[in-house]
C-alpha cells in the first residue's frame, strides 16, 4: 500500500491535475520521463522517439482521467505512470507483430503468384488475382480486402461481419483466400 505522506501528496497532485494546473502537469511529465524512456528502451527495445511518444500518450491519458474525475491511485504515481506506459508499449508491440504477420502472409501469396520465377507467369497471376478479387463474391471480397489491405484484425473482422469469434472469421478468411488461389491457378 501507499505510505500516508505519499498518498496525501498524490491526492494533492490529482486535485491539481483535475483543476487543469499546467505547471503540475509539466512537472509530472518531466519528473518521470527520463526514467521511463530508459526503462522502456532497455526492456522492450523500442526506438527512443517512439517511446517518448508513448510516454506522452500515457501522461495525456492520466491527465484526461484526472479531469474526468476517474483517476484513482492504488500505488504510487510513478508506478501508475509506468503501468499506463507499459500497456501502451505492449499495444505497440502487438501492433507491430500483427503488421509483421500480415506482411508474411502477403509475401507468401506473392511467392504463390511468382510460380517458378517466370516474370510473365507472375504478371498474369497478379492480373488474375486483381480481377478475381474485384469479382469475388461477398463477404469474401470484403474480408480479404479488410485483412490484407486495411490491416484489420480478426477481432475487427469478426465484429464487422457478425462472426461469433475471431477464429470463425479466420477460418472464413482462409476459405476465401483458398477460393481466390484456386480461381487464379485455374486461369493459368
Amino acid at each position: 500500500m501507499i505510505e500516508s505522506n505519499q498518498a496525501e501528496s498524490d491526492e494533492l497532485l490529482i486535485e491539481d491535475l483535475a483543476a487543469g494546473n499546467a505547471e503540475v502537469l509539466n512537472r509530472l511529465y518531466l519528473e518521470h520521463k527520463s526514467g521511463f524512456v530508459s526503462w522502456a528502451i532497455s526492456k522492450y527495445g523500442i526506438e527512443e522517439n517512439r517511446v517518448k511518444d508513448i510516454y506522452q500518450d500515457a501522461i495525456i491519458i492520466i491527465y484526461e482521467k484526472a479531469i474526468d474525475g476517474n483517476l484513482v491511485l492504488e500505488s504510487s504515481f510513478k508506478t501508475f505512470v509506468y503501468a499506463i506506459g507499459k500497456n501502451l508499449l505492449l499495444q505497440e508491440i502487438d501492433k507491430k507483430t500483427r503488421i509483421g504477420k500480415h506482411s508474411d502472409r502477403m509475401n507468401e501469396h506473392f511467392e504463390f503468384l511468382s510460380g517458378l520465377g517466370d516474370t510473365e507467369i507472375y504478371e498474369k497471376r497478379v492480373d488474375a488475382t486483381k480481377s478475381w478479387l474485384e469479382n469475388l463474391e461477398e463477404p469474401c471480397r470484403s474480408i480479404l480486402i479488410s485483412y490484407y489491405f486495411y490491416k484489420k484484425s480478426m477481432i475487427e473482422i469478426a465484429e464487422t461481419f457478425g462472426y461469433k469469434s475471431p477464429d470463425v472469421a479466420k477460418t472464413q478468411k482462409n476459405r476465401c483466400l483458398n477460393k481466390l488461389r484456386t480461381k487464379v491457378t485455374e486461369l493459368m
